[in-house]
């Protein structure tokens, strides 16, 4: 999961609202980083497996996607790859699993970011924030 922490920093405003996709197969993790992110000023979108995140019209329109990168069916690196082959948008790979390998399947896959489970809520959020900087000023 993921430790809270007291503090946040200041909530994004309303006019820089970014929709962040969590595709995670781990329900009750999906629901806490819905509840983080939403009460950090994101847009949020869950998805329980890749398959469902590609079938889904949201998938298009996210800012940025946080994905496990342990799931049945389609795993995380094959959604990275399928994403990057779409859409340029950031993508930050979650996992209790963090090998040297899968690090760097990530870089070479251009995911935006590896963070390995437990992680910290503001370590996230920070990690977000950076990943969807550019994006951010483009508009």
């Amino acid at each position: 999961m993921f430790q809270a922490i007291s503090a946040f920093k200041r909530p994004i405003s309303v006019s820089e609202r970014l929709l962040i996709c969590v595709v995670d197969d781990d329900r009750r993790l999906g629901l806490s980083l819905e509840d983080l992110l939403l009460g950090t000023g994101f847009e949020v979108m869950l998805a329980s497996s890749a398959e469902e995140f590609l079938e889904s019209p949201e998938s298009d329109h996210c800012d940025c996607v946080v994905c496990d990168v342990r799931m049945p069916g389609i795993g995380g690196l094959e959604l990275l790859r399928q994403i990057r082959s779409r859409r340029d948008v950031p993508v930050l790979m979650i996992s209790a699993h963090g090998t040297q390998a899968v690090r760097e399947q990530v870089d070479m896959w251009g995911g935006a970011g590896f963070i390995e489970k437990p992680f910290d809520a503001g370590s996230l959020i920070d990690q977000i924030r950076r990943a969807v900087r550019p994006a951010a000023s483009d508009t």
